[in-house]
């Protein structure tokens, strides 16, 4: 029987408990290691991250298959990549930004442009505040015709030392025209 006051542990404390005994050591060059070796080995298909992917340069990995790697990296044993929790409160979301590292949602693009498809058709706010500045390494630059005669809004990402530029290769650029009768998206550049 159990006694009011007692305090067991839940799976859930076990857990994080567990994961910070393999965790506890790492530093950030133990994870570079890991995304070396996952850049040799490749991702096996069963670790394949389903929402989030931690970006380094130009190339996505999966946080927990990474975590893994890395605490056999610092600790000489690696831990299950199933029992690491994932998502933006997560014990290790958290480590990984503490090493400085960016993690990112897999849709993360696809929600931008759906983002600024429906605020250019809607055209009632004009702000441009909530979007990103920079975007792995691009600069992003967002404009809903405010300052030109064409009210036509864009969003560009620009690449690479070429800002004075929208049609570099390299770079994309998506341009909306909500208030015509011709409503289309056009896209230019590539990545």
């Amino acid at each position: 029987m159990f006694s009011r006051g007692a305090k067991t542990n839940t799976t859930r404390e076990i857990v994080a408990e567990e994961q910070s005994k393999f965790t506890k050591d790492i530093k950030r060059e133990h994870v570079l290691k890991a995304l070396e070796e996952i850049d040799r080995m490749g991702i096996p298909p069963d670790a394949r991250s389903t929402t989030y992917d931690l970006i380094e340069g130009q190339r996505g990995y999966p946080p927990k298959l990474v975590l893994s790697l890395a605490s056999k990296n610092a600790s000489g044993q690696e831990f299950d990549r199933s029992l690491f929790s994932g998502g933006e409160a997560s014990p290790a979301f958290a480590l990984l930004r503490k090493l400085n590292f960016h993690i990112e949602r897999k849709d993360f693009v696809e929600t931008l442009v759906n983002q600024f498809l429906k605020q250019a058709e809607v055209a009632d706010d004009l702000s441009t505040k909530g979007y990103p500045k920079t975007y792995r390494g691009l600069q992003v630059s967002v404009s809903f015709g405010k300052r030109n005669v064409g009210k036509i809004p864009w969003i560009s990402f620009l690449g690479y030392g070429t800002p004075e530029t929208r049609f570099s290769a390299g770079q994309f650029y998506l341009c909306a025209r909500g208030h015509r009768e011709d409503q289309h998206v056009g896209r230019s550049g590539s990545f």
